[in-house]
């Protein structure tokens, strides 16, 4: 007959890791704060409504007292928002004369320049995606 000890049980180990927080950028853009994102939760949303402009798909925060308050409420709710004040890296540029629908798509701001249209990313990846699209860095 075989004869087991304790040091013989293998139990299972489940490394669990804590549910990691999501990045939000939160861009300083003149004098207002904002940021870009599609809320899954409805209740979150709703609790921005507020603060949402709908013409520039965006929430726009316009004092620090507002930023700091949306800052709070939304590290409460898993997020890890991150304060942008220097806008360089993530601002392309496009000729205007070229399609730029997915570009602006994933822009937190826009403006026109001249011959170029200039686009401020709501994140890095966004904009490595607006230079495969056709953009260049704005330096």
């Amino acid at each position: 007959m075989c004869e087991m000890n304790e040091t013989d049980i293998k139990f299972p180990t489940f490394d669990i890791e804590p549910e990691k927080k999501k990045k939000l950028n939160f861009f300083k853009i003149g004098k207002i704060w904002c940021f870009k994102y599609f809320f899954d939760d409805k209740e979150i949303f709703n609790d921005l409504l507020e603060y949402y402009n709908r013409e520039k798909y965006r929430f726009e925060l316009g004092s620090v007292g507002a930023r700091n308050k949306i800052l709070k409420y939304l590290e409460k709710k898993r997020f890890e928002p991150v304060l942008i004040e220097d806008i360089s890296a993530y601002t392309v540029k496009i000729d205007r004369f070229k399609k730029y629908g997915a570009i602006l798509k994933n822009s937190i701001d826009y403006d026109e320049k001249g011959k170029d249209r200039i686009f401020i990313m709501k994140d890095l990846v966004s904009v490595e995606d607006a230079i495969e699209a056709g953009a260049e860095r704005a330096l």
